[in-house]
């Protein structure tokens, strides 16, 4: 069963997110500061996708659900996508 985002959730979130950040595997201790990449990627501002680059139909896709490109340093093989949430149900 999937159920809506809780603000008692975003610990959890946070964890999976560092833990996952580094190519798919653990950044804790990689940065200044284990909370860098969950509040780049899923702090409550936004959220954002990773697409490989020649997936067409699906930046495409994300474009249209209002997904625009993020400036990532060498992103290699892959395009980083974010959007702004306007609010989140909690």
């Amino acid at each position: 069963m999937i159920r809506r985002y809780h603000e008692s959730d975003l610990g959890a979130l946070y964890d999976i997110c560092v833990r996952t950040a580094d190519g798919g595997g653990d950044a804790r201790g990689k940065y200044h500061s284990d909370d860098l990449m969950p509040d780049l990627f899923a702090g409550a501002a936004g959220v954002h996708v990773t697409v490989v680059a020649d997936n067409v139909p699906a930046i495409g896709f994300y474009r249209r659900l209002g997904f625009g490109p993020l400036d990532v340093e060498d992103p290699g093989a892959v395009v980083y996508l974010g959007r702004k949430l306007s609010g989140i149900d909690s």
